[in-house]
């Protein structure tokens, strides 16, 4: 069997025994030695360990060829990445556009900074216990042992008093 040049699909395909091979040899079990190691099982269990032999050198050859088709070369992988920097143009307006969100972004928090300091302690506090750490009045008002309509009023106070400001 030393004569095949091909797969290990191929010579497993074209031979009539089942092939195995070796990091130093091939080995082919046919019928005949099949039947002979293992005297409980039948033709038909030959066919089928044949036929299962088959499908997995197969499966091992399609998964070689579609490892080794997606080698690229090194230089067209860095062409292709050239291909993808931005231009010039691009750029300086991207540039431009990350610059005007940054000083509304920088407007807007000057804003609500301006609107809180605006308040007094508690509003703030409370405002603050509300809005951001989503508690309700009730919860606000059992942690300061007050009323929850002391809560709800001073909130209100505290949304008017931020309207005013922006």
């Amino acid at each position: 069997m030393s004569d095949y040049k091909k797969s290990e699909y191929a010579i497993n395909r074209n031979r009539g025994g089942i092939v195995y091979r070796f990091a130093e040899s091939i080995v082919e079990i046919d019928l005949q030695d099949f039947l002979q190691s293992s005297p409980e099982l039948t033709e038909q269990d030959f066919l089928h360990w044949k036929q299962v032999s088959d499908q997995m050198y197969l499966e091992e050859k399609r998964a070689n060829w579609r490892e080794s088709n997606k080698n690229v070369c090194l230089h067209c992988t860095l062409k292709d990445a050239a291909l993808m920097v931005q231009s010039a143009e691009d750029s300086y307006f991207q540039g431009l556009e990350e610059e005007k969100i940054n000083t509304q972004r920088k407007t807007l928090l000057s804003l609500a900074k301006q609107a809180i300091n605006s308040l007094s302690d508690i509003q703030r506090r409370r405002f603050i216990l509300h809005a951001v750490h989503q508690l309700s009045y009730r919860e606000i008002a059992q942690v300061e042992g007050v009323s929850p309509q002391s809560v709800h009023r001073s909130i209100q106070e505290a949304k008017a008093k931020i309207k005013k400001t922006i």
